[in-house]
């Protein structure tokens, strides 16, 4: 695997591939909570520790992991540096190429094109590197938050997400032949009173989100792989994650309009 993290660090990488094989939390070693645990003296918190460290050490010393993976974090993805990263993943003979987050494409600095042509020039540069390369080139992007937030119901941010929230989603949407989504899940035992109340935005949305649950949603899916809108469901435990299954919850209520709020039955809508 070629990865290019654009907010990442080869020891951040590192670390979650080392929480993984010791089955422990990589955002609580990342966020140093596991440290400043084991400061306070708990000693669960301090084996996790040590067998995050071991796990560690095996990674350095396993050659075949390591011939086959490649990290270069860089800040900036511009279409010369994704050509050299594209080469690198030639050479290295890698079967897959992964760039974390594609929304930090930036110009050469000798091309003055707006930002949505530079944008689009890497999009295509990934589907002919995907189509010469014969592997997957796996473009991870952000959800355009004004469009998904850009409704009376906040809620909305719980449900499946749609093609049209995605940032310039133009080309994306013409070249990605997969396109997923991951979102929050409503959690079908939330009081229907809490429910309102993340509507009208006096509490949290995790307050009515099923803890530790991510959804997987199918955007789009071309030649006929998958069925489009179509949700699974994953338990993340760990630092692990688990399939709990396709579409085994109900979909979120649907967003609630100013001219419902005004109508007492809109709960039962």
């Amino acid at each position: 695997m070629h990865y290019l993290p654009t907010e990442g660090s080869i020891a951040e990488v590192m670390t979650r591939f080392a929480c993984f094989m010791a089955n422990a939390d990589p955002d609580e070693a990342l966020s140093f909570r596991y440290r400043d645990a084991e400061e306070a003296g708990n000693e669960e918190a301090k084996a996790m520790r040590t067998e995050i460290k071991i796990a560690m050490q095996l990674l350095r010393e396993d050659r075949e992991f390591l011939s086959n993976l490649r990290i270069d974090p860089t800040e900036e993805l511009t279409p010369k540096t994704f050509a050299t990263a594209i080469e690198a993943t030639r050479i290295m003979g890698s079967d897959l190429l992964v760039v974390d987050h594609c929304d930090h494409i930036e110009s050469d600095a000798d091309d003055f094109h707006p930002d949505i042509v530079v944008s689009n020039k890497v999009q295509m540069m990934a589907l002919r590197a995907a189509k010469k390369l014969q592997i997957p080139v796996l473009l991870m992007t952000q959800l355009n938050s004004r469009v998904a937030g850009a409704t009376h119901d906040p809620t909305i941010k719980l449900r499946p997400p749609s093609p049209d929230w995605l940032y310039n989603k133009g080309k994306k949407e013409m070249v990605g032949a997969q396109i997923i989504g991951l979102h929050r899940v409503v959690d079908p035992r939330a009081d229907s009173k809490l429910l309102r109340r993340a509507r009208d935005r006096e509490v949290e949305l995790w307050r009515v989100a099923l803890p530790n649950v991510m959804g997987v949603s199918a955007m789009k899916f071309r030649f006929g792989i998958g069925t489009p809108r179509s949700t699974v469901l994953l338990d993340y435990s760990g630092g692990r994650l688990g399939d709990m299954g396709q579409d085994l919850l109900d979909p979120a209520p649907a967003p609630i309009s100013r001219d419902d709020r005004d109508n007492p039955d809109w709960m039962q809508n």
